[in-house]
């Protein structure tokens, strides 16, 4: 095999490799925790078979010679001419296993997402529970109304005016707060007297 068919041949095994490792092997556990040991195991393995193949490909390469020094005249071509690459050849082998364990170093592995678990909404704390009221309890007591005896009041005339008006009752005349006999007078419109006992208001009309 030539040069050129050894190269296409050694990057076609590159390309594979890694389109395995990254689309199979590198969603592994394993390949996560170990994808670097064996990456530079396989580096190791590649040195090796490096360094063996030099070693052979040195000792052919030196042109034998004869007992007393001379070169052999049917001797092989020297180590400049063009020579034919194996792939079961040391070097080879070790320099794809090198490449190889470089790219198994580099790819890094998929990490592993945590599974996420669902969270459960925070139940809200119960309220106690009213007393209940019971169903004996008497009714509340509900105050009679006092009645109240307004006074005899005659409107005989109403001066209107907004900031103080007055009017003329019984013949007498009075403002807003005084008093007629036990009733107070509250308002005074421009035909109505009010006057108020004890939270109790009664309208007295202006006579005609």
């Amino acid at each position: 095999m030539n040069f050129k068919l050894a190269l296409g041949t050694g990057v076609a095994i590159v390309a594979v490799y890694c389109v395995l490792v990254i689309g199979i092997v590198r969603k592994t556990a394993l390949y996560e925790h170990y994808h670097r040991h064996v990456g530079i195991a396989i580096c190791t393995v590649g040195a090796t078979f490096l360094v063996v193949g030099y070693g052979k490909r040195r000792r052919t390469a030196q042109q034998p010679v004869t007992e007393d020094g001379e070169a052999l005249e049917n001797a092989p071509e020297s180590a400049n001419a063009t020579q034919h690459v194996s792939l079961l050849d040391a070097l080879y082998v070790g320099l794809m296993s090198v490449m190889l364990g470089v790219a198994t170093v580099f790819i890094l592995p998929i990490q592993s997402t945590p599974e996420t678990v669902p969270v459960r909404a925070t139940e809200p704390t119960p309220r106690p529970l009213a007393k209940p009221v019971p169903t004996n309890a008497p009714p509340p007591v509900v105050q009679p109304v006092k009645p109240v005896t307004f006074p005899a009041v005659r409107v005989q005339g109403i001066y209107f005016r907004p900031e103080r008006p007055s009017a003329l009752i019984n013949r007498k005349t009075y403002f807003i707060g005084d008093q007629v006999q036990d009733a107070k007078v509250v308002a005074i419109t421009r035909d109505t007297v009010v006057l108020e006992i004890e939270g109790q208001q009664r309208a007295y009309p202006l006579e005609k």
